[in-house]
């Protein structure tokens, strides 16, 4: 019996398998960042483009500052406070020409309550605080109020409409404006404050009336302020988002492997570099550029502590100065605040007053406060009527002949506390 052979197979001989240099890893990683942040760009500017919003929003986006708005949202829907533009713009002084720091990204955050928005307030916004700072973000978080809440103490009558939805012509130059602008209901503030505004109501300042309308308001401004800081962020998250993909790409290992403490803190560090926020029912008469400050408040009206209306400056300050009330309430009343219920010398900060709270606040943090004596800004109350006596703390608004020329034409001037400065008063009042 035959036995089969299997045929030969011939040795093969294997090339030794060379791995690629590392180099040629973080050329592919580059390339991988490069096609994702293209990618992403392109996706952003379509979503841009075909955002969602409603009619009522896009009827709202283009207007002039003449135009009158029109808005079928029973949500929002106010009637009209005013029409026309400043007459004697060209009266106010210049901003100053922005060409340092341009390259520092920004924000500007709007707060408060919106009354006789466009014909009064933006053109001097416009002017005075966007002009000097045209590189920046704006954001605007405000309360869906269609009338001006009645406060016999700040002269408001409570028969005014308010048109809120004005404020979006601050914000129109954005593709994705919704992503710049809330109006909060006001169910919803007391859903979420109603709390805060029971504790503090205890210890309401006297001196501002009986309970509780002027208090109330300042849990809504420090609210508005908190909300605006909020928005701010969270679209820098977004801006951040972009960038991530490409830190991760780069923080590849060689092998594709990315390196998780990287993309932890991709959104953690701050994407601006310094923060303004503005109550937005005041005229600005002086410009005002937020680059290269550090911590900056108004030195008029600082009424026993730290004017509470606008502040500018480095973002690690800026977030404490908007996002630090409600967590310091408790700290306020076991070691600065006053009690209001005693009479005396004290009395005129006694209980949660708003300038000297914020003073106390600012200390305990270890801010750097610096108190700027050209910004003037006035506070407009409902039927475009102007605080004219805000500034006069400030040499060149110490009397009315002086303010006058500043101010726009059709508006009534307000001559309410031509009583001398205050400032300095803050340092006689202290706790025990």
């Amino acid at each position: 019996m035959r036995t089969l052979i299997p045929p030969r197979i011939p040795s093969v001989t294997r090339m030794p398998i060379t791995p690629m240099p590392s180099y040629c890893y973080r050329r592919i990683a580059v390339v991988r960042a490069l096609l994702f942040i293209c990618v992403q760009l392109f996706t952003i500017r379509i979503w841009k483009t075909h955002s969602n919003l409603s009619d009522a929003h896009k009827t709202r986006l283009y207007l002039d500052i003449g135009d009158t708005v029109t808005v079928n949202d029973a949500d929002t829907s106010t009637a009209n406070t005013g029409s026309g533009n400043v007459n004697n713009a060209e009266l106010l002084p210049a901003a100053p020409d922005n060409t340092s720091n341009t390259s520092e990204p920004c924000a500007l955050l709007f707060f408060g309550v919106v009354k006789d928005f466009k014909s009064t307030i933006l053109p001097s916004i416009r002017k005075n605080i966007i002009k000097p700072n045209q590189h920046c973000d704006i954001f605007l978080y405000t309360n869906n109020l269609t009338v001006v809440p009645k406060n016999p103490r700040s002269l408001e009558s409570g028969a005014h409409a308010s048109n809120v939805t004005d404020a979006y012509l601050l914000v129109a130059d954005n593709d994705d404006v919704e992503d710049h602008i809330v109006i909060e209901s006001m169910e919803s503030f007391y859903s979420k404050r109603g709390e805060v505004l029971n504790r503090t109501r205890k210890n309401f300042h006297r001196d501002w009336g009986e309970c509780c309308v002027s208090h109330d308001n300042m849990i809504k401004q420090w609210n508005s302020i908190e909300g605006a800081w909020n928005l701010m962020r969270a679209h820098e998250k977004k801006i951040q988002s972009v960038s991530a993909g490409l830190a991760m790409s780069l923080s590849s290992n060689g092998n594709g492997t990315i390196d998780n403490d990287k993309e932890s803190t991709s959104t953690s560090i701050p994407y601006y570099k310094y923060v303004g926020l503005f109550r937005m029912d005041v005229f600005f008469v002086t410009p005002i550029e937020v680059s290269g400050a550090v911590a900056v408040v108004a030195k008029f009206s600082s009424a026993y502590g730290y004017n509470d209306r606008i502040f500018y400056g480095e973002y690690k300050w800026a977030k404490v100065w908007a996002t630090k009330r409600f967590g310091f309430i408790p700290d306020f009343e076991e070691k600065y605040m006053l009690d209001p219920k005693q009479e005396g010398h004290n009395r005129p900060v006694a209980g949660f007053h708003a300038e000297f709270f914020l003073k106390n606040m600012m200390d305990h943090y270890k801010v750097p406060v610096m108190k700027s004596e050209r910004d003037c800004f006035m506070r407009v109350r409902s039927g475009a009527r102007i605080m004219q006596a805000d500034c006069q703390d400030l040499p060149e608004f110490d009397s009315m002949n002086k303010v006058a020329k500043y101010l726009p034409d059709g508006i009534d001037l307000v001559d309410k506390g031509w009583i001398g400065s205050t400032e300095g008063l803050e340092t006689n009042i202290t706790k025990g």
